[in-house]
């Protein structure tokens, strides 16, 4: 009995027994909170979903009231204003300039998005005529063409306009457009009656936007059903087919935003500004399922908790148990005297052998000495980079003022490397490491060679005199071999000048990387040994950004080409860095991708993965960068192009005309008239859509085809202005230095020096 007292003692101190322990109660403590909580939550839950579908009832009902309100005193400020009143008292006589002024203030109102308006129409009912925001038309156009409705025609509205109400709200409903080939249907619509009760001859129509209203105002949940009535009782709109009785769905008080009746909670709320009755049908099961729901998964959440908990305590107390029983079963073999006790019996006897591994600290230290390659190593990295760390404090050769040479490869692996080796470029940077090492240890006696970076090797080495020139021949086979493997990698290599001083080696350092970013263009090894100034960045001028940017946002790929090219020899004339290559290479591509991004063109991700983040980084000669901007440019015009004439007919139009009759005499009102529509409607159209007006269109077209002409023929400047639309030779002379900075003589002059 005595025994068994003593064991379960034991058992009782030992670590295992008192970590789970300690994990249960955790555990239980963590459970019992979780249920009180669940308790106070599940008798709340329901009250706060109600009230929270009573509040969101409450905020729709009050923004539509406001949305309302807000059309309502802009429709009527319309119907009031100086110029719809001259309309109204001289219908008989149409006044166009007002007509225009009408209009251009509808366009104006109409483009504010959150009202959610599509059109405002003034409807002169004695003589039919219909102003929009697309023109003028005749009432039986209106509603048998462009906002055809079964339930608002001709006929209804004409009947309406005798109704004794200056503000009237109607149904929703859904509206379609007839065009020559199609049927384009407009959605459904909420239309609005402004007009004055003394004067039936002139109304406003504003047509809503109902569902775009609906979505924004209103949070819906699923299955729920949304009305919206009149003072009538009569729907105006509702989110689902099923008619709405509200006969018997009347509220028992004004102050009670809901109730329940049969299978159905109905939440209510009327308009303060127009009496609008606003319902939201809420199925009962659909509350009380999300009840039992919320339910469910609190329990099973408890219960897994309550399993992983448990499961985790005894995992973690064996995971720590172990390692310390087989360190006690190991010590007990060597069968130490016992040290300090405890109450835990597993640390008594890991104090009873502490005192003997003291013993194995000289074996340690003989081993730490064997240690210092690799920590001198590590020495180095740290003085490079100007780490601050206690490994800085290790006695290095560079502290003996001996002098030194660094010499810095910069690797750039080519993309064949991926596709032709199945081989890591990590690990084919280890081994280049390790071949310049063998090469520097043919001269040298204690070379180091440091990874510094994935594509960074550095190499220290330490001169016996000053003037040796043995590392030279180094270099150069070290260059023979880079040489072979062209296609795989491309290394450029800096070395500096010899140092004495230790205090130089992270100067140096930092001069290296300056002599590595002045790699010129080329695929073969290069070798740099000094530093050179160039000018920081190569930019188009101002004349050359204008006559790309044009060309760019009119797709035209001929003239964007030779402005690239231009400037791409000049910089290879001028022995531009690679880097500068790539770093004007680099806005350009960005330029091309932000007007594809501004005119929404989805193709811009791809390009910018294809061109800017893989093509650009493999370029390293000039045709090479050629290459890549005639591999762009032409893709790029092609999607403006495209998207340009996607959906727009008119401005198609447009620029195919002006394509194939810009020689001939140009107006903006020939093709309006050809279109069927004003002038000026064509010109704020073209504005609008290309953005670039009409006219510098034109001119900047011609101007092209002029440069085209210049560049590639030997005409006379009086020729080519006939060619491309000036028959006064003065008037061209004039509109080209305007567009290029100068005139067409010197322009010639200049392309033929490029």
């Amino acid at each position: 009995m005595l025994k068994s007292i003593l064991q379960l003692k034991a058992k009782g101190n030992s670590l295992f027994f008192k970590l789970l322990t300690s994990f249960m109660t955790i555990i239980l403590l963590l459970v019992s909170f979780n249920i009180v909580s669940y308790q106070f939550f599940l008798t709340n839950i329901q009250e706060e979903i109600i009230k929270n579908n009573s509040l969101n009832m409450s905020t729709t009902a009050e923004n539509m009231e406001k949305h309302i309100k807000l059309v309502k005193n802009m429709a009527f400020g319309l119907f009031f204003n100086d110029k719809a009143q001259i309309l109204n008292h001289s219908a008989d006589k149409i006044n166009y300039d007002i007509v225009y002024q009408v209009r251009k203030d509808l366009q104006h109102s109409l483009n504010t998005s959150n009202l959610y308006l599509t059109n405002i129409i003034y409807y002169f009912v004695n003589t039919g005529l219909i102003i929009e925001k697309d023109g003028t038309t005749t009432e039986d156009k209106m509603f048998t063409k462009f906002y055809v409705s079964d339930q608002y025609t001709v006929d209804f509205w004409q009947r309406e306009v005798e109704n004794p109400v200056s503000f009237k709200m109607y149904p929703a409903a859904p509206f379609v457009e007839y065009n020559l080939e199609s049927r384009v249907a407009k959605g459904r619509l909420l239309p609005l009656l402004i007009k004055n009760l003394y004067n039936t001859n002139f109304v406003i129509i504003a047509l809503l936007e109902a569902d775009k209203l609906y979505e924004s105002f209103h949070q819906a949940g699923e299955d729920e059903r949304f009305y919206m009535l009149d003072d009538s009782g009569q729907t105006l709109y509702s989110n689902t087919d099923e008619p709405f009785d509200i006969g018997q769905r009347q509220p028992p008080s004004v102050s009670q935003t809901y109730f329940k009746e049969g299978p159905y909670y109905y939440f209510y709320q009327r308009g303060a500004e127009s009496g609008y009755g606003y319902w939201s049908v809420i199925p009962y099961e659909k509350i009380s399922s999300q009840i039992v729901r919320l339910n469910v998964i609190l329990i099973a959440l408890l219960a897994l908790a309550l399993i992983i908990g448990i499961s985790a305590s005894i995992f973690f107390t064996r995971k720590i148990n172990h390692p310390l029983t087989r360190i006690i079963r190991s010590m007990e073999q060597l069968q130490f005297p016992a040290a300090h006790r405890s109450q835990i019996r597993e640390y008594d006897w890991i104090s009873d052998k502490l005192s003997d591994l003291m013993e194995k600290n000289k074996t340690i230290n003989a081993d730490l000495s064997n240690k210092n390659s690799l920590l001198t190593y590590y020495a180095y990295i740290d003085k490079l980079k100007s780490i601050e760390t206690r490994v800085k404090d290790i006695k290095l050769p560079l502290d003996k003022n001996q002098p030194f040479r660094l010499v810095l490869f910069q690797l750039s692996f080519r993309e064949r490397f991926t596709q032709d080796l199945d081989f890591e470029q990590n690990r084919a940077a280890y081994f280049i490491r390790e071949f310049i090492q063998s090469e520097f240890s043919k001269v040298y006696k204690e070379p180091l060679t440091f990874q510094l970076e994935k594509d960074r090797i550095l190499s220290l080495l330490f001169l016996e005199e000053e003037n040796e020139t043995g590392w030279e021949e180094s270099l150069r086979s070290l260059k023979q071999v880079f040489d072979l493997d062209l296609q795989y990698c491309t290394v450029t290599i800096a070395f500096s000048e010899p140092y004495r001083d230790s205090s130089d080696f992270t100067s140096a350092y930092e001069d290296l990387l300056g002599m590595v970013a002045q790699r010129k263009l080329g695929e073969e090894t290069q070798i740099i040994g000094c530093q050179d100034t160039h000018p920081a960045t190569y930019r188009l001028n101002a004349v050359e950004e204008q006559e790309f940017t044009s060309n760019l946002l009119t797709g035209n790929e001929a003239a964007l080409g030779p402005i690239l090219r231009r400037m791409l020899a000049v910089m290879a004339r001028k022995e531009a860095t690679l880097e500068q290559f790539r770093d004007f290479s680099s806005e350009m591509i960005n330029r091309v991708l932000h007007v594809l991004r501004s005119n929404h063109i989805e193709a811009a991700d791809r390009m910018e993965s294809v061109y800017l983040a893989s093509r650009l980084k493999q370029c390293l000669t000039l045709d090479q960068f050629e290459q890549l901007f005639d591999d762009l440019l032409p893709e790029a015009a092609s999607y403006i192009k495209r998207k340009r004439m996607e959906n727009d007919p008119i401005t198609g139009f447009v620029t195919e005309y002006v394509e194939k009759h810009y020689r001939e005499d140009i107006s903006l009102d020939l093709l309006a008239d050809k279109l069927n529509i004003t002038g000026a409607y064509l010109s704020t159209y073209f504005k609008e859509k290309r953005g670039i007006n009409f006219s510098d269109y034109v001119n900047t077209f011609r101007m092209n085809k002029a440069k085209e002409l210049l560049r590639e023929t030997d005409l006379k400047i009086q020729d080519i202005a006939v060619q491309v639309g000036y028959p006064n030779v003065n008037s061209f002379i004039r509109m080209f230095k305007k567009a290029t900075g100068l005139p067409p003589g010197e322009f010639r002059k200049e392309a033929g020096r490029l």
